[in-house]
């Protein structure tokens, strides 16, 4: 059986779509871009010439009236909610980026819908399927940790120093800021690698009220947090904290320590998780040093990419097409992302209360 998709958002002239979605798209089997849908018709034409895609369309109503299985929301995190009711209303199933929606009122909204018209959603959480998050995953099911005590998380990127590229990031209800989607990727993998919180203290710190955009050429309101910390317990009682700089002077770098009363590992990446390739070690000797722990070599196409965003994005898309196809649900859902959306709501709302204890 072929799933035949269409991409909103994937322009050949740039953007997530194009560097992730179609090159992982065109490697797995049984899956046919038949859409692309750009904002202008003389963009559509070109960008369906260059992804050797049937249709090239400017319009939602024009894309939702094609023969397709599944539309792929990739836009603008303010977009998201708007299209993907749209898709699911046409009876098609949906996968939308992260974050899902610019608030938890959207991803709602859109989990819900989802359900109503018996349609099964996906959602770009793509580092759950890295290969050495999924090692990792089966090393602590296997008991490699023994008893969680601890996990922490230390990230930094550059995105939000001055200049940002994109003046619609630097503006808290935009929901393309540092909590919501580096904070969303890696507080995802906590969420799958240890459990769900019970309950978080948290802060946020916003130094400047505007920050010159390159998009717009001018200074634009700043709204947005440049970090945030956490502090908190899981439901199985062991520690969080985690802490995110967005003005860093370095390119970037991801940091997951998790601890165990009979082993630890770390997950580390130079950059976003959702992108930068993680390195994997680990100990189980008291007074021992983080060793590389070697990954088993993933099944993958000889067509697939290697790197880069594809990458991940390419086991994700494997995946839910087995899912469709099987009748499974391994792949990242709405519903995950809705959990891990209500975990970024209740930092939110900690943070705005001055550090306030709040039960997630």
């Amino acid at each position: 059986m072929t799933l035949h998709i269409g991409v909103i958002g994937a322009s050949s002239e740039g953007g997530w779509a194009r560097y992730a979605h179609m090159p992982a798209l065109a490697a797995v089997p049984g899956i046919e871009v038949a859409a692309v849908m750009t904002s202008n018709r003389e963009s559509a034409a070109r960008s369906a010439a260059a992804f050797g895609v049937p249709h090239g369309v400017a319009s939602l109503d024009g894309l939702l009236a094609l023969d397709l299985d599944l539309v792929a929301v990739s836009v603008k995190a303010p977009e998201h909610a708007g299209a993907a009711l749209a898709v699911l209303d046409a009876g098609k199933h949906l996968f939308v980026e992260w974050p899902m929606g610019a608030n938890l009122g959207q991803a709602q909204a859109i989990e819900r819908r989802a359900r109503e018209r018996g349609k099964r959603g996906f959602i770009g959480l793509q580092a759950r399927m890295a290969p050495e998050v999924r090692h990792a995953a089966s090393l602590i099911a296997d008991g490699y940790l023994g008893r969680l005590t601890s996990i922490s998380i230390d990230a930094a990127f550059p995105f939000w120093r001055e200049p940002v590229s994109a003046g619609y990031s630097a503006q808290v209800e935009n929901g393309a800021h540092l909590l919501a989607i580096p904070g969303g990727h890696g507080l995802d993998l906590m969420r799958l690698l240890a459990g769900d919180v019970r309950s978080l203290n948290a802060r946020v710190r916003r130094t400047r009220d505007s920050v010159m955009a390159t998009d717009a050429g001018r200074a634009v309101p700043m709204t947005a947090p440049e970090q945030f910390s956490v502090i908190g317990a899981l439901e199985n009682d062991a520690l969080l904290s985690a802490h995110y700089d967005g003005t860093s002077l370095t390119p970037g770098s991801f940091r997951m320590a998790l601890a165990g009363e009979d082993g630890e590992l770390l997950l580390e990446a130079d950059g976003m998780p959702e992108i930068a390739p993680f390195r994997l070690s680990g100990t189980r000797q008291a007074g021992g040093s983080l060793d590389a722990i070697a990954c088993p070599a993933p099944d993958i196409g000889s067509d697939a990419p290697r790197a880069g965003p594809a990458y991940n994005t390419y086991f994700m898309w494997r995946q839910i097409a087995r899912d469709l196809a099987d009748g499974t649900e391994s792949a990242p859902s709405l519903a995950t992302g809705l959990e891990t959306r209500k975990l970024l709501d209740a930092i939110a709302t900690s943070a705005a209360s001055n550090g306030k204890t709040i039960d997630v």
